[in-house]
């Protein structure tokens, strides 16, 4: 369980030709959470690695994602 800190929308560009993609945008979302262990950041059972691949969801939404940075 984390809390959402920051969000941030960026037009999603094609990594192949530099272009922008119409009507799609990435989206970076902060999430702060709380650990023992300031070197293995667990967040519901599950270890976050960077580039690793998960499932958030809230009462709101859901989405899959990929973790691109992790700071302590």
């Amino acid at each position: 369980v984390g809390s959402v800190t920051a969000c941030e929308t960026i037009t999603t560009v094609r990594d192949t030709t530099g272009q922008t993609v119409p009507g799609r945008s990435d989206i970076y979302v902060t999430i702060e959470v709380e650990s023992a262990d300031p070197d293995k950041i667990v967040v519901s059972g599950c270890e976050i690695t960077v580039e690793g691949e998960y499932s958030m969801r809230s009462t709101d939404f859901s989405f899959e994602c990929v973790c691109v940075s992790v700071d302590s």
